[in-house]
């Protein structure tokens, strides 16, 4: 929020951001989680109870109880969550990259037992205020600050500690 000259106050497009954010963070508390099931059978690798085909918005990943991950899909939310599962097994192809996956790898293997996820359905032309998917992201991972995303946004302490000794 700036003060103008005027002395009065401009809203800017980062507050609306966090408006949104803030909105969503509380939101979620009443969102259940959906247990990520793999299956080497499907077109994404995995199978949930959500039909989540031809959802746009942002999804939180976790793992057990732990926020790891906050993403989001401007097209096909199932394929966004596929992408982590494949570079999760290692099965990605070899145009596709999902960095959070292999921060996951580093850390629990391939082992996606108790992987779930949440989903904030969201229409981008419904956002005001010149506002994209990007805005609410970025202001969620600075709010919430899951493990697996860039630590640019993140205050989260970092994956691999490297000494030079």
């Amino acid at each position: 929020m700036n003060k103008t000259v005027f002395n009065t106050y401009e809203i800017e497009k980062s507050d609306y951001a966090k408006i949104y954010a803030n909105h969503f963070i509380e939101e979620l508390q009443y969102l259940r989680k959906t247990k990520i099931d793999v299956n080497y059978d499907t077109d994404h690798g995995f199978t949930a109870s959500e039909k989540i085909s031809q959802v746009t918005g942002l999804y939180l990943l976790y793992k057990e109880d732990e926020l790891i991950y906050i993403g989001k899909s401007d097209r096909c939310m199932r394929t966004r969550i596929g992408r982590f599962i494949a570079g999760v097994r290692g099965t990605e192809r070899f145009d596709e990259n999902h960095s959070a996956a292999y921060k996951y790898n580093a850390c629990y293997g391939r082992n996606v037992d108790d992987l779930y996820f949440k989903y904030i359905e969201l229409n981008i032309d419904d956002l005001q205020h010149d506002l994209t998917l990007d805005d609410i992201e970025q202001q969620l991972i600075r709010s919430l600050s899951p493990r697996f995303n860039s630590e640019v946004y993140s205050k989260s302490k970092p994956l691999y500690v490297i000494s030079y000794e």
